[in-house]
C-alpha cells in the first residue's frame, strides 16, 4: 500500500493539530476570563475615606458586592452576602484575589477578636478616650459590666454613652443633678462612675454656668394630655420640673416653655371635666 504522507510530513502534522489545540485552548480561556457578562473584576478603593469593595465573591455562591464595606465584624467566622454588623465577637477582612487565569474574586478572611469586634477592626482592649472630660457627652467601648454572663469569647461589646443620672441611679434622665460617666475598669470592662454636677446634668453631660434649658413633654398641646415641663432654674442651680393640673373639675393649668427657656402657664376651660392635668374631650 502507498503511504500518503511521509514521516516528516505526519510530524509536522501533529505539531499542527497540537498548536490548533493549543489555540482553541486559549480562545476558551480568553472567552472564560473577559466574555463572561457576570464576571465584574474585583477591586478595592475608598469611599469618604473609607476602604471599600467591590467585586464577585465565589465563597458566597457569585454574589456580586456592588460597594460594600471592606472591614465588617460578624457572629460567626463565615462568608454572608448581606450581614455586615457593626459589633460582634469576629472580624471579617475583604481583599481581591487573582485565580490561576488572572481573573480577580473577593476573598474573605477571619479573626477571633479578644476583646470583641468594633466597627470591623478588633478592639485590643476597654476604651473611653473621653473620660476625663465631664462637660461633653462621651462613648466608651467595651463590654457592659451590667450585662449578665460575660464571656469574651461570646459576648458582643457595645458603644456606650454617658448618661445623666438621678439619686436612684435611673439611666437616662435628660436633666438632673449627676452624671454617669462611662469608663474602663480594671478588667477591662465598661463601668459608670457617678458624678455630681456643679451646674447641671443634661444629655449626658455636666453643663457650664451660661446653660439655660426648658423642654416641655406635651409641647403645649392645650390640655390635651398631661404634661410636664423639665428646666434649669439657674439661681438654684437645680433642675425643676412643674406639671400641668387641674385648678377645679373644669379648668387645667397648662405649662408651656417661653422663649427666654423659663416655663410659663395660661388656664383654660375643659369643655367636659378635667382629671390628672389633662381635659377630658
Amino acid at each position: 500500500m502507498k503511504k500518503i504522507f511521509t514521516k516528516k510530513q505526519n510530524k509536522r502534522l501533529i505539531v499542527l493539530a497540537l498548536g490548533v489545540l493549543m489555540l482553541a485552548m486559549l480562545v476558551g480561556v480568553f472567552a472564560l476570563v473577559f466574555l463572561d457578562e457576570t464576571y465584574k473584576p474585583c477591586r478595592e478603593y475608598k469611599l469618604d475615606n473609607e476602604p471599600r469593595i467591590a467585586g464577585v465573591d465565589k465563597n458566597v455562591g457569585y454574589f456580586t458586592y456592588l460597594n460594600v464595606p471592606s472591614s465588617s465584624c460578624r457572629q460567626t467566622a463565615s462568608p454572608d452576602a448581606i450581614s455586615f454588623e457593626e459589633k460582634g465577637p469576629y472580624a471579617e477582612q475583604k481583599s481581591c484575589e487573582a485565580d490561576q487565569y488572572g481573573k480577580t474574586y473577593v476573598t474573605d478572611s477571619y479573626e477571633k477578636c479578644a476583646f470583641g469586634c468594633f466597627a470591623g477592626n478588633c478592639m485590643e482592649k476597654c476604651q473611653d478616650p473621653n473620660k476625663d472630660n465631664i462637660f461633653a457627652k462621651g462613648v466608651a467601648l467595651g463590654f457592659d459590666v451590667k450585662s449578665t454572663g460575660l464571656n469574651p469569647t461570646t459576648a458582643i461589646p457595645s458603644r456606650l454613652e454617658d448618661y445623666c443620672t438621678d439619686e436612684l441611679n435611673q439611666d437616662n434622665v435628660l436633666l438632673s443633678k449627676f452624671l454617669a460617666k462611662r469608663v474602663c475598669d480594671k478588667n477591662n470592662y465598661v463601668n459608670a462612675n457617678v458624678v455630681e454636677c456643679s451646674n447641671v446634668c443634661f444629655d449626658g453631660a455636666c453643663q457650664k454656668d451660661a446653660f439655660r434649658y426648658c423642654g416641655d413633654s406635651d409641647m403645649n398641646d392645650k390640655g390635651k394630655i398631661n404634661g410636664t415641663v423639665s428646666y434649669y432654674d439657674a439661681s438654684a442651680k437645680q433642675p425643676k420640673f412643674v406639671e400641668d393640673t387641674c385648678l377645679d373639675t373644669k379648668t387645667v393649668t397648662e405649662y408651656f416653655c417661653g422663649a427666654d427657656k423659663l416655663p410659663h402657664r395660661y388656664v383654660l376651660n375643659c369643655r367636659k371635666s378635667c382629671t390628672s392635668g389633662q381635659c377630658i374631650q
